[in-house]
């Protein structure tokens, strides 16, 4: 199997997900979450995910260097997923980007 068929089945579920969420009226927006600093990122596929989702006008943050989280271990169990620890400050991040969202659509 060539890896670029995997890669071309994943960018075909990607894109075939965001059309129907979008055409059922679904708020969508795509986050990618922290990478330790030591991890070579995988930076093909979170470029195919932005392309993917600039095409289908989603939001799309990367939040791979995630300042204060990315260059500190502390905050993973290992050099992919993050701890409790790194989870909770990270999904603070989240929850303070989608209550900034709300409160713009609330304003317009």
């Amino acid at each position: 199997k060539l890896p670029g068929a995997d890669l071309e089945r994943k960018k075909t579920l990607m894109t075939t997900a965001l059309k129907e969420w979008t055409r059922q009226g679904i708020e969508v927006l795509v986050i990618v979450s922290p990478l330790h600093k030591r991890i070579e990122h995988p930076i093909w596929g979170i470029g195919m995910a932005r392309e993917i989702c600039a095409e289908a006008q989603v939001p799309f943050y990367d939040f791979t260097n995630l300042e204060g989280i990315y260059d500190n271990g502390a905050y993973f169990r290992d050099h992919i997923h993050l701890c409790r620890k790194g989870a909770k400050l990270y999904s603070s991040h989240v929850a303070q980007l989608i209550s900034s969202m709300l409160k713009a659509d609330s304003d317009s």
